[in-house]
């Protein structure tokens, strides 16, 4: 149970990125998921993630992982700060299969294993921006300062069915 907390907490640390990840992509639909990660990344509402707003949406998370306010966040932190996501989300009636559980339990130890640097069991906030830095710049594909929906995947335009005669 432990480690597929870890795993939600682990996967929901890049959640920040998730509607950035998901809009460039070309994943949401209208009114989806990504949509709504973009959304709330987005504070200006220009349509476009700069960087900056990139850094205060990952700082936010961070904060929430840190929640000894050491600088630094272990598996235990990220564990507990996954339960309150958890309960927060059963709360609101939303449950996570146990399909799903055991993908983000598979994802978790990689992650926070990259994350972790320099290899000593937690992620600073120096560790989890310089992957953010990363994060941000793979996803500025045209290297403009900012990532906007459909940023590096054509957005197939909708079709309509032809008409029955």
């Amino acid at each position: 149970m432990r480690k597929a907390i870890l795993g939600v907490a682990l996967v929901s640390a890049v959640a920040l990125a998730s509607g950035a990840v998901m809009a460039r992509s070309g994943q949401a639909g209208a009114g989806g998921h990504g949509d709504r990660g973009f959304s709330r990344i987005d504070s200006d509402k220009d349509g476009a993630i700069s960087k900056a707003e990139f850094a205060v949406g990952r700082d936010k998370m961070f904060q929430k992982f840190d929640a000894n306010s050491d600088g630094a966040f272990t598996r235990e932190e990220a564990s507990a700060g996954a339960e309150a996501w958890r309960k927060k989300a059963a709360e609101a009636g939303k449950t996570i299969s146990a399909e799903r559980e055991a993908k983000h339990k598979e994802r978790a130890g990689k992650m926070f294993n990259d994350l972790d640097a320099d290899k000593d069991g937690k992620i600073t906030k120096a560790e989890f921006n310089s992957a953010g830095d990363k994060l941000f710049a793979k996803l500025d594909v045209n290297a403009d300062g900012k990532i906007v929906k459909g940023e590096g995947r054509p957005v197939k335009p909708a079709t309509t069915p032809p008409a029955k005669q």
